[in-house]
């Protein structure tokens, strides 16, 4: 629809929501196994070492994590609503609330 309408920012905000979503998922999961790999090695009681993942889970892969969907936000509306004016088609613009519906629900770990 960008070449369509011959508006590159729709494409442009909804490639960077995807990039920023995939580098995103990327530096959670490369720190989560570096954590891991870490406290294989040490000599803390693996107990112990549970609990330090799972804290470090909430502490620090949790406000990444939010920012991470904020910004995956942030762009994905901005596709939506330009979207929506090039068209004339209000859905596009419900799209964008569903969009920022579907995350504050999962931050609340409702939806």
């Amino acid at each position: 629809m960008s070449e369509y309408y011959n508006e590159r920012a729709i494409y442009r905000n909804a490639r960077r929501a995807l990039i920023v979503g995939l580098i995103g998922i990327l530096v959670i999961l490369i720190s989560f196994l570096v954590l891991m790999a870490l406290l294989a090695g040490s000599v803390i009681p693996q107990s112990s070492a549970y609990a330090v993942g799972r804290l470090y889970g909430y502490l620090g892969m949790g406000p990444l994590l939010i920012v991470v969907y904020f910004l995956i936000l942030i762009f994905l509306r901005r596709s939506f609503n330009i979207l929506s004016t090039r068209t004339g088609e209000k859905m596009f613009r419900t799209a964008g609330y569903l969009v920022i519906l579907g995350i504050v629900l999962t931050l609340f770990s409702i939806g």
